[in-house]
């Protein structure tokens, strides 16, 4: 017999090692890893543009307001949500938008401190979105806080509003990124540095934080920026979400204690401005664009004048279908003057001028030679008008024919004159 001999061999397939699956999850967080970063600086633009949506929606509302009633909107109570009916309401005597010196009332948890002058307090609360006619959203924040609304009290009243009376003051960032080689190593370009647009001096140290002031200031309308701190969440809140930061804890700390002075330094990538860094120069809050200074009375292109009826314009020349107006309305294109209706004959669809002048504002002539009395205007003496020219009639001898006595045959009509009386007649 013979004997055989069997030999077992076990097959395993071979797997992943430990060893590979880290190089394979380091490869995917490399790849990952830009596009996760990309992602939340898109969500970071987005939600601080809608924020600046909002604000500039708020603005607007603010100077249509001011047009309307002569006088800003007190601050609503940030305290206050939806279920409560003054939500969203300017404090004040709201039955009367022309009151008698009624001051804006105050929130209990908000001071009134005075302005930077002392003349006058300054009312800080939320935006009163109700009275603005405005949805809530458009009151705030992409943090789902109300938007801050501060504005001078004497500004809040027809009675007493004066343009040069703004209180707030706005303290702006001075410092700039400048082009130079001073010191490369204190900055993360190599031939750019922090300077003080005030102190570009050759061989200066770069200065630190400087804020300029900016006064009379009407009112300011800014988010308390992603950290929320001294905000008011969009529900009934009667107390800041996150307490506001101890004076000189952090930049924006300024911007929520409840004082007639507000800090504008826009977050930065570079070490020129204050940053969302933890310490001193922390600062995530938002303005409108940079456009934060309201520093005199609103005006538009066109306003009523003492008669309702009556509309003009202080704003200078107006240009229609013209971006370069040369004159105080100057027109390119048909102007169409409507006939009269029933409802109000005062308006005649009349084009009225003291007079008519070529382009250099010589050889003008006055309305009354093409549509009134003019005497310059009439012939006489058996002369026929043949034309206007220098300012009246060209005046020529007229031409006497027996033409009554002619006339064309049945069927036929008139058709011109000659110069010598004769017809010309015509068949249709």
């Amino acid at each position: 017999m013979k004997t055989f001999k069997t030999t077992n061999r076990f097959k395993s397939d071979d797997g992943f090692t430990l060893i590979d699956m880290a190089i394979a999850l380091l490869v995917i967080g490399l790849l990952v890893a830009p596009i996760v970063h990309s992602y939340h600086l898109w969500e970071e633009r987005t939600m601080r543009t809608n924020t600046t949506d909002a604000s500039e929606s708020v603005n607007n509302a603010i100077i249509a307001y001011y047009h309307e009633y002569k006088r800003y909107p007190c601050p609503a109570d940030p305290t206050l949500g939806p279920n409560d009916a003054n939500y969203g309401l300017e404090l004040r005597n709201i039955a009367n938008p022309y009151p008698a010196a009624q001051p804006c009332l105050t929130p209990g948890t908000i001071a009134t401190p005075n302005g930077f002058n002392g003349a006058s307090r300054v009312f800080i609360g939320a935006v009163p979105f109700k009275t603005l006619k405005l949805q809530p959203e458009q009151a705030t924040d992409s943090w789902d806080n109300k938007l801050v609304y501060a504005v001078t009290e004497g500004q809040t009243d027809h009675l007493t509003f004066a343009g040069g009376a703004g209180e707030i003051s706005l303290q702006e960032n001075a410092v700039v990124r400048h082009p130079t080689i001073l010191d490369p190593a204190a900055s993360p370009d190599a031939d750019m540095v922090c300077m003080n647009v005030a102190l570009l001096t050759p061989g200066a140290v770069p200065p630190g934080e400087e804020y300029i002031p900016v006064n009379n200031v009407h009112y300011v309308v800014l988010s308390l920026g992603e950290d929320g701190a001294g905000a008011y969440a969009d529900v009934n809140a009667p107390a800041p979400r996150l307490a506001c930061p101890a004076a000189g804890a952090q930049a924006d700390a300024e911007n929520c204690d409840n004082d007639a002075v507000f800090i504008y330094d826009p977050p930065t990538e570079n070490a020129c401005h204050a940053t969302t860094v933890a310490g001193a120069n922390y600062y995530d809050d938002l303005f409108l664009d940079g456009n934060i200074s309201i520093t005199q009375t609103p005006t538009k292109m066109w306003d009523t004048g003492a008669n309702p009826n009556d509309v003009g314009s202080a704003s200078g020349y107006i240009g229609l279908g013209n971006e370069n107006p040369q004159a105080e309305l100057d027109l390119v294109g048909n102007l169409l003057a409507e006939n009269e209706t029933a409802t109000d004959v005062t308006k005649t669809g009349q084009a009225i001028a003291d007079d008519f002048c070529k382009p250099d504002g010589n050889n003008c002539f006055k309305p009354e030679s093409i549509a009134g009395n003019d005497p310059r205007m009439s012939c006489n003496n058996g002369m026929g008008m043949a034309g206007i020219g220098s300012g009246k009639a060209k005046c020529q001898e007229a031409i006497l024919s027996n033409v009554n006595a002619a006339k064309c045959p049945n069927g036929q009509y008139l058709l011109s004159i000659s110069s010598t009386g004769a017809i010309t007649c015509a068949t249709p």
